[in-house]
């Protein structure tokens, strides 16, 4: 079954609940861990709270389109989100292992590679 029209999701460290639908900014993720096990489609985009950090890395495995890119960015006000992995002697802050993706106003550090 084919799905109409693209989907939001949120993920916000602070304020989140992994046991949240992740779909609206009111009941957003807090880790990182559900944006690893869904399945984005094309035309989803992912907002990543301003002010949050995350220590886990991130991983992006699902592919957009050409026209219909997954896109992960922030959302909210302060700081860009970090997403880090401190004190690990080797990984990736970063992983992009699909076509068609997006990476936009997110900060990566502590990365020993990205």
């Amino acid at each position: 079954m084919a799905r109409a029209a693209q989907t939001n999701y949120y993920v916000d460290s602070i304020n989140g609940s992994d046991s949240n639908s992740g779909t609206s900014d009111s009941s957003p993720w807090r880790t990182l861990a559900p944006v690893h096990a869904h399945d984005f489609l094309p035309g989803d985009t992912i907002h990543l709270r301003r002010g949050s950090t995350w220590d886990s890395g991130l991983v992006i495995d699902d592919s957009g389109t050409e026209g219909s890119p997954i896109i992960f960015t922030s959302y909210g006000s302060g700081a860009k989100p970090i997403i880090r992995r401190p004190g690990v002697t080797w990984g990736r802050a970063v992983h992009i292992d699909a076509d068609w993706v997006v990476v936009e106003g997110l900060l990566v550090r502590d990365a020993h590679e990205a």
